[in-house]
């Protein structure tokens, strides 16, 4: 092997602006996923009393510690997502400034956000609980059970679910507009996993545009990127 050749290429590599860009990827990434963690973490929780059967048992007093923690896990994860939605939102904003500054990238991130995420009625409510629950208290949740009259019982006509309860909350003065509306056309009983899943799938579609809008800004680097790469393993294998 050509010694010499690897460390010369192995520097280019380390320099490039394609592994520069890849490193800082990796950071937005992390941050990313804390989001998508807590997300997942959370429906999961949900789940437990979103599921007819778990959620009866749950409720009946003989399970009643069990039913209490059952029910503290969903608030605990509600917290940590929420306060995860607003570090993603930070650190993105905080990433195209350092690094995208009067690009293009910036400039269609700005668009993104004023166009379908700024003025978006579950966004910024998601935005909003955050600060409620960070800053005044955790709103008011409760288990509900919900059985249609059709003459049977069973877990086809039964519904459960963990919400939190419109009215205990609609009164703070510090709902944005967005909020506000999303509130005046919210039911009564909230479900958790619906604001979870809703917001997730609306902040994962833009996290997933940006990432296909800076990948195509930096084609060139990853591009050379891999060319040096493939060079670097031609040395290692003795083939130049």
């Amino acid at each position: 092997m050509d010694r010499l050749r690897y460390l010369a290429l192995n520097n280019e590599i380390n320099s490039s602006p394609g592994i520069k860009y890849l490193s800082r990827r990796k950071v937005r990434e992390f941050t990313y996923n804390i989001f998508s963690t807590n997300r997942d973490l959370l429906l999961s929780a949900c789940a437990k009393l979103d599921s007819p059967e778990s959620a009866i048992r749950l409720m009946t007093p003989d399970n009643y510690k069990e039913g209490t923690a059952a029910h503290m896990d969903v608030m605990c994860h509600f917290h940590n997502f929420l306060a995860a939605a607003k570090t993603l939102v930070d650190h993105t904003r905080c990433f195209i400034t350092d690094h995208y500054k009067n690009t293009p990238i910036e400039q269609a991130y700005n668009q993104k956000i004023s166009s379908d995420i700024a003025n978006d009625d579950l966004v910024r409510f998601v935005q909003d609980l955050r600060n409620y629950m960070l800053h005044k208290a955790l709103p008011h949740s409760s288990i509900s059970i919900n059985i249609k009259k059709t003459g049977k019982i069973n877990s086809n006509n039964i519904k459960t679910s963990v919400h939190i309860n419109r009215e205990k909350i609609i009164h703070w003065e510090k709902w944005t507009a967005p909020s506000k509306k999303y509130l005046c056309n919210a039911p009564a009983e909230i479900k958790i996993s619906d604001i979870a899943m809703n917001y997730g799938k609306k902040i994962s579609d833009f996290h997933n545009w940006l990432d296909a809008r800076i990948n195509k800004y930096h084609a060139k680097d990853l591009a050379h990127l891999e060319f040096l790469e493939k060079q670097l393993r031609l040395v290692t294998s003795g083939q130049t």
